[in-house]
């Protein structure tokens, strides 16, 4: 349970750090998803499915993550400067 605290804890704080430095950021719970005996973690934006340990920009300039602890993303630079 101590594990699991701390995690929490550094997730949050990780966050808070993220949204005061590049501005907009926003967290969203692995997708479970299970098939008889197996059971797959993936994060899911827009519909399209990623797995953990993913890293991905997107058309509205955000850097996102898929780990362990669910998907994050944070903006980056603005919508006319971001287009790659």
């Amino acid at each position: 349970m101590n594990t699991l605290c701390a995690v929490l804890l550094m997730v949050t704080v990780t966050t808070t750090l993220l949204t005061a430095v590049n501005g907009e950021c926003f967290t969203e719970p692995l997708t479970i998803e299970k098939k008889g005996k197996w059971v797959m973690k993936k994060c899911v934006h827009d519909t399209l499915e990623y797995l953990i340990g993913s890293d991905f920009k997107t058309i509205d300039c955000f850097q996102c993550s898929c780990t362990e602890s669910g998907l994050s993303c944070c903006r980056y630079g603005d919508m006319a400067s971001c287009r790659w």
